[in-house]
């Protein structure tokens, strides 16, 4: 994993090969982008969404953790953490 210095404090990026799974805690709402491979994502309702490369997901504020599985990249983005 792969955490970007971006140049504002209410914003954060972060880079995930994958190959496998990956629990990932999560700030606020955060926004999870596929760049390569075949990726899923899991929130807090236990039901996987599949996202294919050049799309995202969004996880609501109230998601405290997400499981990623398969094997590609994905960018995470979510508020900074001050």
């Amino acid at each position: 994993m792969t955490a970007y210095d971006v140049p504002v404090a209410d914003f954060a990026l972060r880079r995930i090969e994958l190959s496998g799974q990956q629990r990932l805690q999560v700030a606020g709402p955060a926004m999870v982008l596929a760049t390569a491979g075949d990726v899923a994502v899991t929130g807090a309702a236990g039901r996987a969404t599949r996202i294919r490369v050049g799309t995202a997901v969004f996880a609501t504020a109230d998601e405290t953790e997400l499981v990623l599985r398969g094997t590609g990249e994905v960018f995470l983005a979510e508020p900074g953490r001050n």
